[in-house]
């Protein structure tokens, strides 16, 4: 028993599609995740420089009010 020809290519053509959804799907997934890790890391490296500077002036005071030591 076989499909007329119209209805054989059908097949092929929604598996196409729904490779290229997934795929879509994939690249948004990726550029998703790539965009959170930069954030993350901008986030850090912001934290890392405040706490650097926040060290930086208590030890300024500490030496500024403890000149002998």
């Amino acid at each position: 028993m076989r499909l007329p020809a119209k209805q054989r290519g059908i097949a092929l053509t929604l598996v196409l599609w729904v490779i290229t959804l997934l795929t879509v799907i994939a690249t948004n997934f990726s550029y998703t995740m790539q965009t959170d890790t930069q954030q993350t890391r901008n986030q850090l490296d912001r934290l890392k420089a405040r706490h650097l500077a926040e060290a930086g002036i208590r030890s300024a005071i500490w030496q500024i009010t403890h000149p002998d030591t």
